[in-house]
């Protein structure tokens, strides 16, 4: 009985050895992912589940711009040795590609002309070039609890992801902020009740992370075209000095003159 179980688990221990790997071993195209953003270069890194023996010499890479059957070529990798498993080039250059989000790419794993296997993603974005970012302000000065016309559009070839309008207030003004990726903001008369210069600052952002950013600046001042550190307009005590000087003298003459 006890030789049985020893033959017994012998056996499924040989099974184990002989199954498990089979079931794990595969080709796979570990890079680009599905659904990946890529911009400039293109990473392509394929694995294989066995070589020497089975001898795969190269990769051939093809690609659907649309999604459909991969057959525009991309790229071919070599093996540096008889035995390597990673077939990668991580430099391919893809700026000349058109910019969408339905690409395709499918790699052919190869004993020189003998075809392996295939591997392939899909859904992939190449998008290489920035965003288009526009950003105006009406005035270049306007006076302190004036309104101010601010307005900006935010573009992208494939899909925007994000826009951030950021408005640094002068004196101890928070920053204002907007997320629309284009509009028209009007700044009313309590957003504008500070005193300064002004920053306003456009990023938009895309889905492989290009980015875009525009700054237009501008004053506020007092209606004298004064910029004052804080607060609302100081009484100028030297202007109501000299008034009240003249008014003296004036004052002086008239009465002085009625005297005599």
């Amino acid at each position: 009985m006890k030789q049985n179980k020893i033959l017994l688990a012998t056996i499924l221990a040989m099974f184990v050895l002989a199954v498990v790997p089979m079931m794990s071993a595969a080709n796979t195209m570990d890079s680009p992912v599905t659904g990946g953003n890529y911009t400039g270069t293109l990473n392509i890194s394929v694995s294989v589940d066995t070589n020497g023996a089975d001898n795969m010499t190269n990769v051939s890479c093809h690609y659907n711009a649309t999604g459909g059957p991969a057959t525009t070529f991309l790229a071919e990798i070599l093996n540096d040795s008889h035995s390597d498993l990673i077939f990668e080039n991580a430099s391919i250059v893809i700026t000349g590609l058109t910019e969408l989000a339905t690409y395709n790419i499918s790699c052919q794993i190869r004993n020189l002309t003998t075809l392996n296997a295939t591997v392939s993603k899909a859904t992939i974005t190449i998008d290489s070039t920035d965003p288009l970012c526009s950003l105006v302000r009406l005035s270049d000065t306007i006076e302190w609890k004036d309104t101010q016309l601010i307005t900006w559009t935010n573009t992208d070839a494939v899909e925007l992801v994000s826009t951030l309008v950021t408005i640094d207030r002068p004196e101890d003004g928070a920053d204002l902020t907007d997320t629309d990726a284009n509009d028209a903001r009007t700044l009313t008369s309590q957003e504008t009740k500070y005193v300064g210069d002004w920053t306003v600052t456009l990023l938009g952002t895309d889905r492989p992370g290009n980015t875009c950013t525009e700054t237009v600046t501008f004053k506020s001042t007092y209606g004298d075209g004064e910029i004052w550190e804080a607060g609302e307009p100081s009484v100028d005590k030297g202007k109501n000095l000299l008034l009240l000087i003249i008014l003296g003298v004036v004052l002086w003459v008239i009465f002085g003159k009625k005297k005599k």
